[in-house]
C-alpha cells in the first residue's frame, strides 16, 4: 500500500510537471519537480527493505543527490554544471550500491554501454565546448553505473537486481536524450522524453531496495 501511493504521488506530479514544462507554468515546474523526486526518496528510505541496509542507504543518498541535481537545473539560471556534479556523484553512489549488493561483477555487461557512451560522445564532441571533458567524465560514469547494474542482475538473477538494471538502462536513455536536446539540437518532445525516461528510471532503483 505504502509504495503504491508513492507511486501515484510520483506519477501524478510527473504528469503535472510534463503539462507545467510544455505551458510554460514555473511556478508548477519548481513545485512538482521536487516532488516527484522527493516521493521517490521516501520509496527507498522507508519501504520495508528486502535489501542490506548498506544498499538501501547508498540508494537513498543517490536519490536524495539527484533531487540536489534536479533543482540545479530548473533554476531560471540553469547550474548545469553543478546539476552535473550532483548527478555524477548519485550516481557514484548508486555503483557502490550495486557492486556492494553482487561480487565479483561480469565484464560482458558493461561493453553495449562502453559502446554507447562512445557513440554518444563522438556525437556531442564538437558541440560541447568547454564542457567536453566533464560531459566525457560524466557519460564514463553513467556507462559504469548501468554496466555494474545490469551485471549484478544477470549474476544475481532477482527481480530486484533486474528492476535496477531496466532503471539503469533507461537512466542512460534519459541521459542521452538530455544531452542531444542541449547541445546538438533540440529533438522533438526532447523535455518529454527526457521526464518520461528519467523518472520510471529513478522509480525503479528506488523500488529495487524493497524487491528481493
Amino acid at each position: 500500500m505504502f509504495t503504491t501511493l508513492l507511486t501515484l504521488l510520483c506519477a501524478t506530479a510527473v504528469i503535472v510537471l510534463v503539462r507545467a514544462e510544455s505551458a510554460g507554468y514555473r511556478g508548477l515546474v519548481y513545485v512538482s519537480k521536487p516532488l516527484a523526486t522527493l516521493t521517490l526518496v521516501a520509496l527507498a528510505a522507508y519501504s520495508i527493505p528486502a535489501v542490506e541496509a548498506p544498499y538501501q542507504r547508498l540508494i537513498t543518498i543517490g536519490l536524495v543527490l539527484s533531487l540536489v541535481g534536479d533543482v540545479f537545473l530548473m533554476w531560471p539560471r540553469d547550474r548545469f554544471v553543478y546539476g552535473l556534479v550532483a548527478f555524477l556523484a548519485a550516481h557514484v553512489l548508486y555503483i557502490a550500491a550495486f557492486v556492494l549488493r553482487s561480487q565479483p561483477l561480469a565484464i560482458a555487461p558493461f561493453l553495449p554501454f562502453v559502446l554507447a557512451s562512445v557513440f554518444i560522445v563522438r556525437l556531442l564532441w564538437r558541440h560541447a565546448g568547454a564542457l567536453r571533458i566533464p560531459v566525457a567524465g560524466y557519460a564514463l560514469i553513467i556507462a559504469t553505473m548501468a554496466g555494474c547494474a545490469l551485471s549484478v542482475a544477470v549474476q544475481e538473477g532477482s527481480p530486484g537486481a533486474w528492476l535496477a538494471a531496466a532503471g539503469s538502462v533507461l537512466f542512460v536513455l534519459s541521459d542521452a536524450a538530455l544531452a542531444m536536446d542541449r547541445f546538438v539540437g533540440s529533438i522533438p518532445s526532447g523535455r518529454t522524453v527526457v521526464l518520461a525516461t528519467y523518472y520510471p528510471a529513478q522509480w525503479l532503483i528506488a523500488l529495487s531496495v524493497s524487491i528481493a
